[in-house]
């Protein structure tokens, strides 16, 4: 991946206490397709590691999500279920149909993995639930 060892001397320069956090995060975000903040080169250690961190930062979110019908919505479920242990697709396959169908983040991740649901159709079903309160 380009630009993957770039990213990595930085983190490792700012964890090392050679640079500072603005220093790192502003060539960091040059470098990077995704953004970062502070508290996230800062915790990115307490749920993954540096290598998946840095892939993520590497890897292109899915654009035009907001055309995503229901035949593109099941392959992309089709992709988290079939590669569950992938934290990359999980990521970017979860963050482009919770932001098509207006779900909070996490909602997927929540359904696959403590509702133990794992039937794409329902999972479909599930975002195509208008379930917002208006008051």
């Amino acid at each position: 991946m380009e630009n993957f060892d770039v990213i990595k001397s930085l983190i490792d320069r700012f964890e090392n206490g050679d640079i500072k956090i603005s220093k790192a995060l502003l060539e960091i975000n040059k470098l990077a397709i995704n953004s970062i903040s502070e508290n996230e080169i800062q915790n990115y250690w307490r749920y993954t590691s540096q290598e998946l961190f840095i892939k993520r930062l590497l890897d292109p979110p899915i654009i035009n999500w907001e055309e995503i019908d229901d035949k593109r919505a099941l392959h992309l479920l089709n992709e988290i279920i079939e590669s569950i242990g992938d934290e990359l697709v999980f990521a970017r396959n979860s963050i482009a149909l919770e932001k098509r169908f207006s779900k909070p983040r996490g909602t997927l991740s929540n359904w696959i993995f403590h509702e133990d649901i794992s039937e794409v159709s329902i999972l479909l079903d599930k975002l195509k639930k208008e379930d917002k309160i208006f008051l």
